[in-house]
């Protein structure tokens, strides 16, 4: 008995190793976590300082074009990813 349960347990790991998921399945993530980890972004630019990498991010919401931007530190400047 002892063996057959751990052979279910192993499959169960792989399984959860093959889907990449550890959680029950009653258990999902809200659907505002897997859209916005689902969604495409890249790096729009380069900046010297926080205030013009959001200063280009915040030009780009209000004209349109993208619908949100995120600034953080890369080595020595700001870069601006935005979803692309």
């Amino acid at each position: 008995m002892r063996r057959a349960v751990l052979r279910l347990a192993v499959a169960g790991l792989g399984l959860a190793a093959l889907f990449g998921t550890t959680t029950p399945a009653g258990a999902t993530a809200p659907a505002a976590t897997a859209t916005a980890t689902s969604a495409m972004a890249s790096i729009y630019g380069y900046y010297p300082s926080s205030e013009s990498c959001h200063s280009v991010g915040r030009r780009g919401v209000s004209t349109g074009l993208w619908p949100w931007y995120t600034c953080f530190p890369s080595n020595q400047l700001w870069a601006l990813q935005i979803p692309w």
